[in-house]
């Protein structure tokens, strides 16, 4: 029996049920069974009659995407249209470009594409199984109870012990000066997962585990990967154990005595259906949070900042928000109320989203816009090259928070036109403390400072894996005279 789904311009045929192995997988089709070897993800002799290439001998695409991923694929969508193939990072991808092929892959109602495949090819060493290397029914298991700990009551402890620590990292900054905001921002940032999410304190192990999981997160990106000692891969595994190791002790304190972290909530959640998580569970789904969590906000806030010292008209604006609350520091029943903040992080996510290109692995035979392609294939969507297509947005390459207002809503001209945190059922769990920690380092950050960077400032940015300024941007914090700033 030969079933075809249709969704979007995508059409899937599930006459093939492709169970994949570590070395091999078996075929079903059509009733009949056979054994062979397992396929590479991307091998090119499938889907050459698709438009474009394979690049550079060996290399393909690879620089040309570490460059600058959503200039790339722009480039190469004008010249071939919204499919078309590549060569990156030693594999051959089908990228389909567009909401309708971003909609159907990620809401993905047939269980077509998987995550787990696609991650597990670049980075399954260091986030184990983690949330986001989980599909279907074992995904939805482990968000279940991951839910509990995004839920208002968490959230609001996670920005009361936020507070103190965003004052703490402000006061230490250099004053009528150019200092570096990259390092600043990125050592608050991981300051604050660490306390939020483990419930470490400043001093004692905080400083060792720290740069434990900076050496974690090179060897995660390292070109290289091999386990030979002294390479950054190697290192990064080996520090990847000694944290671990070091939750797993955590573990059994927080289940005896829990704390005002995640941590905690993690070890005690359960689902409706009292579905608790395993330690190696936690282990995973912890670093993977405390590590996306600190890389992510680091380079939002980067480009954040860079933006409102370019348009001081909306620094001075967000300052005049701030100043309406009338605190020092913000509640978390105050966050709505910020909502120009709210247009800028999001025309800031749309111009420079943290993970620009989504990969998944099509587990069936699929058509996109007329193309086969084999199952086994890597796909990209590109969610973030969707933020800039003409079709959807005004001046797409216009830095204009305006364009999320109500009285325009241009996120709202298609349901997946906007979509910096992925979407369905891998729409990233932590997208609303995202913005909320965001948000909280923001208010406190323009409530009594100006802050500018140096005139005719024009910084470029390292693309790959998380997007930072390669000069650090040098930035320069003021005092606001007395009766303009509030205490």
């Amino acid at each position: 029996m030969n079933h075809r789904y249709h969704f979007g311009l995508i059409k899937v045929d599930a006459s093939a049920v492709v169970l994949v192995g570590m070395t091999h997988s078996v075929v079903l089709w059509g009733g009949s069974l056979k054994e062979e070897n397992i396929i590479k993800p991307g091998a090119a002799s499938g889907f050459k009659h698709i438009p474009g290439s394979s690049g550079l001998p060996l290399f393909g695409h690879t620089f040309q995407f570490i460059s600058d991923p959503i200039k790339t694929t722009l480039k190469l969508y004008e010249k071939h249209g919204p499919v078309f193939r590549t060569n990156v990072f030693f594999l051959d991808v089908v990228n389909v470009i567009g909401p309708e092929a971003v909609k159907a892959v990620l809401a993905d109602p047939d269980k077509n594409f998987s995550s787990k495949l696609a991650i597990e090819a670049f980075v399954k060493d260091f986030i184990g199984r983690a949330i986001l290397a989980r599909d279907f029914e074992d995904h939805r298991y482990h968000r279940r109870i991951m839910q509990s700990a995004f839920k208002s009551g968490p959230m609001k402890t996670y920005q009361i012990r936020m507070t103190p620590h965003i004052a703490l990292g402000l006061s230490r900054c250099e004053k009528d000066r150019y200092f570096l905001f990259h390092p600043f921002i990125k050592r608050l940032s991981l300051r604050l997962a660490s306390e939020i999410f483990l419930g470490l304190e400043e001093g004692g192990d905080l400083d060792t585990i720290n740069a434990a999981l900076v050496t974690m997160m090179n060897g995660a990106i390292a070109p290289i990967r091999l386990k030979i000692p002294g390479l950054a891969f190697n290192e990064g595994l080996v520090k990847r154990k000694v944290i671990a190791d070091y939750i797993s002790k955590l573990i059994v304190e927080r289940r005896a005595n829990p704390s005002m972290d995640m941590l905690s909530e993690f070890c005690n959640a359960k689902s409706e259906q009292g579905e608790q998580f395993s330690d190696s569970d936690i282990i995973d789904h912890m670093l993977f949070m405390w590590l996306a969590a600190h890389e992510t906000t680091t380079s939002l806030l980067c480009h954040v900042m860079y933006r409102i010292c370019q348009f001081p008209e909306w620094q001075n604006r967000l300052r005049e928000e701030c100043c309406g609350i009338g605190k020092a520091a913000i509640d978390y029943e105050d966050l709505p109320k910020l909502e120009q903040m709210d247009w800028v992080i999001k025309e800031t996510l749309r111009m420079h989203p943290p993970a620009p290109l989504t990969m998944r692995t099509a587990l069936r035979e699929c058509e996109f816009y007329g193309y086969h392609i084999p199952a086994n294939t890597m796909i990209s969507i590109g969610p973030g090259v969707s933020h800039f297509l003409k079709e959807f947005w005004t001046e797409p390459e216009k830095f204009d928070p305006q364009r999320f207002s109500s009285e325009r809503a241009e996120d709202k001209s298609h349901s997946h036109a906007y979509v910096p945190f992925g979407g369905g059922a891998h729409t990233c769990i932590g997208m609303h403390f995202a913005s909320m920690e965001a948000k909280a380092i923001l208010y406190q950050m323009l409530l009594n400072h100006s802050w500018q960077t140096p005139e005719g400032y024009d910084p470029k940015f390292t693309m790959m894996p998380i997007p930072k300024p390669k000069d650090n941007l040098p930035i320069l914090m003021k005092d606001l005279p007395r009766r303009s700033r509030l205490h």
